[in-house]
């Protein structure tokens, strides 16, 4: 279990930052999303384009935040005392969580209507009971105060919730996963890259194969010769996970070389070459597949990790940055409870949904609509902060 101790302890600013400016963008651009009148560079590029814009690293930005997260997550444990298989089930409950969020919050996009009662309102109680299972309240002197009953209600209103649920192209089907929405694939991808770390205990070299693997078994999967077997093309339609994973390995092996004992000049020398040797690989791998944030093609997972391992770097080494970041408004509390942040939006937007209030059009073109994002970013923050301030927090 020595492998994964290393001299690092406790919050990294490095981190923090890259996470809260992540966050802070995640927030902007779901939001702009809405806004009318944007170039195309604002908005994510099409499936059929072969390219990316700056919204396309957004997602990956967060996987990569979550390898970063994860070996000084672990360490904690593993000082504790906790073995291999309690760390193995502690990341399994951690990934059950994010992919039933996942799922939950994408059936109430895509469905139509739920038995006795419509869907905003459906959407509503299920992102209440998610809140009632997941969501802890501490009291002043730190200890939890949630109360004993949240959590059987929260687990026993979504039962009833998935029971009455209908969707499908004629509204008779049950809840499906046509895909695992955001908070799902990072389940997934995280629960996967966890397995793969603690198998190499913590070494980088095993991770660096696996994310070859991850490369690899995509090839393998969207092989057009291998395509007519059952097997493949079962697991085809998850082809997506090799790039994600591949994606949180890289946050995985950038802490492991940011926090390592090596000095501060080898440390960048090696976070360069790791960036360098991801930018490599992307543009060989180009050469097969295109670049696609919605088909989560390889060169789109390398060119990303590339670019997210150089904004790292760049972070770590320039330490008014991290603090700069870190000091504006908001910005730390978004680095220190970004779950509850994600959620507040959908929060909003299906209380809009049941009211039927809607944004005033004048906020969603624009010039307006990009300050209005940027204000909405800055009043989720806060409300964060609030939340947190009297002890609610969202922990997986």
């Amino acid at each position: 279990m020595q492998s994964f101790i290393f001299a690092a302890h406790g919050r990294q600013p490095a981190i923090d930052a890259c996470r809260a400016l992540t966050m802070a963008l995640m927030l902007f651009i779901n939001q702009l999303a809405g806004v009318k009148g944007m170039p195309d560079w604002m908005h994510h590029m099409p499936a059929h384009v072969d390219g990316m814009t700056w919204p396309d690293v957004i997602f990956p930005a967060f996987l990569f935040i979550s390898g970063l997260s994860m070996p000084l997550s672990l360490q904690q444990q593993v000082i504790r005392g906790a073995s291999i298989w309690q760390l193995q089930l502690d990341q399994g409950k951690r990934a059950l969580a994010l992919i039933v969020m996942g799922l939950f919050m994408v059936n109430a996009e895509e469905g139509f209507a739920a038995i006795g009662i419509n869907l905003p309102v459906w959407n509503v109680l299920s992102l209440i009971c998610l809140v009632l299972i997941w969501g802890r309240l501490h009291a002043a002197a730190g200890h939890d105060a949630t109360p004993a009953w949240a959590r059987p209600l929260g687990i026993s209103g979504l039962l009833i919730l998935f029971a009455i649920y209908r969707g499908g192209p004629d509204g008779n089907l049950p809840m499906q996963t046509s895909w695992w929405g955001i908070l799902g694939l990072i389940g997934w991808a995280g629960c996967l890259s966890a397995q793969v770390y603690l198998a190499g205990r913590g070494r980088i070299l095993p991770m660096l194969l696996a994310m070859a693997g991850c490369v690899l078994i995509y090839a393998v999967l969207e092989c057009p010769a291998l395509s007519a077997s059952p097997g493949i093309r079962a697991l085809r339609t998850q082809s997506l996970h090799c790039a994600h994973v591949l994606l949180v390995l890289a946050g995985i092996v950038t802490t492991r070389i940011a926090l390592s004992e090596l000095p501060a000049r080898a440390k960048r020398v090696g976070l360069f070459a790791f960036a360098l040797l991801c930018l490599v690989a992307a543009v060989a791998v180009h050469s097969i597949y295109p670049i696609s944030k919605i088909h989560a093609t390889p060169s789109w997972a390398l060119y990303c990790a590339a670019i997210c391992i150089a904004v790292f770097a760049l972070i770590q080494a320039v330490t008014p940055l991290s603090r700069g970041l870190l000091a504006v408004p908001g910005m730390r509390r978004l680095a220190q409870v970004p779950l509850l942040a994600y959620l507040i939006p959908f929060f909003v937007e299906a209380g809009m949904q049941v009211t039927g209030v809607n944004w005033p059009v004048s906020w969603m073109q624009g010039g307006v609509g990009v300050m209005c994002s940027v204000v909405f970013v800055w009043v989720v923050a806060g409300v964060a902060a609030g939340l947190t301030r009297v002890g609610i927090k969202v922990v997986v």
